[in-house]
């Protein structure tokens, strides 16, 4: 909860390299995040079976504390001596959140969140983060899984664009032919 550099938190392994790295704890999480996403971009291309949910809580978690870290050194550098913010470490549990959320398309992932972190008090951001995550999501992209059910043609709900498509019936949209052979 308190900052990654070891000589102001005494909670941090003496083995923590965080501010080691060039450019200190900020350096080091843009690092984690990108290799993170590099790494997990990649694996998910792959033909076997990996995780998904995992990474993108890390990726997510990494944006949040990066987020939470640049306005803790803001604040100090406005010259407070504690942040008035929330503990960066918070906005790592929404950030981990509101990305999972905006890769999977899937809501009860902020219920998740909170259940493994035993965080509840941040149920309010993490679930208003979740249905924002959801919302730039599926601005930018359908979620993954819709994804990779359209890449290996398997039967899956078909996107709704108009009112019209609202009034389809499964008789509709479900091609026999197709998906019978």
């Amino acid at each position: 909860d308190g900052p990654l550099a070891r000589a102001r938190n005494g909670h941090i392994h003496e083995r923590s390299k965080w501010e080691d790295q060039d450019g200190g704890v900020v350096g080091a999480l843009v690092y984690f995040v990108l290799f993170t996403f590099a790494f997990s971009a990649a694996c998910v291309g792959l033909p076997a079976s990996n995780g998904l949910v995992t990474p993108s809580f890390a990726i997510g978690a990494g944006v949040g504390r990066l987020y939470g870290e640049v306005l803790r050194f803001a604040a100090e550098a406005a010259g407070a001596a504690t942040s008035p913010f929330s503990p960066a470490g918070g906005y790592a549990i929404v950030g981990a959140a509101a990305f999972s959320v905006s890769v999977t398309g899937k809501i009860s992932i902020g219920v998740v969140i909170c259940e493994l972190t035993g965080q509840l008090s941040y149920a309010i951001p993490v679930l208003f983060a979740c249905v924002l995550g959801l919302a730039a999501g599926q601005v930018v992209e359908i979620d993954i899984y819709s994804m990779i059910a359209r890449m290996k043609r398997l039967p899956h709900w078909p996107t709704l664009s108009a009112a019209a498509d609202f009034a389809l019936t499964v008789d509709d949209v479900f091609d026999r032919d197709e998906h019978l052979s």
